[in-house]
């Protein structure tokens, strides 16, 4: 289990587009421009412990994160699920 903060929770949730109509996550992203050194902060804390990555995108001018099926998980509320296109391999609703 993942013992993410609630700033990194609410990043993670806004990642994924939650809240959301039909509980369901809407993507998987969150750019983070190099002007933003507290946000930076809080995304490679999540890489750091295994919620997201951050995929090479060189020359790009904004850090783009992703989360990680665990991280994802860990900041599903009770009724909510995973989009089956970004996470295929997902449980269909949180418990």
């Amino acid at each position: 289990m993942l013992n993410l903060t609630h700033h990194q929770r609410a990043e993670a949730r806004a990642a994924l587009g939650l809240p959301a109509p039909g509980n369901t996550t809407t993507r998987n992203r969150m750019a983070v421009a190099p002007d933003a050194p507290g946000k930076l902060n809080t995304w490679h804390g999540l890489v750091a412990c295994g919620a997201a990555e951050l995929p090479d995108a060189e020359g790009a001018q904004a850090e783009v994160f992703r989360l990680t099926q665990a991280g994802a998980l860990a900041v599903l509320q009770p009724g909510e699920s995973l989009c089956p296109q970004e996470f295929p391999d997902a449980p269909a609703a949180a418990a």
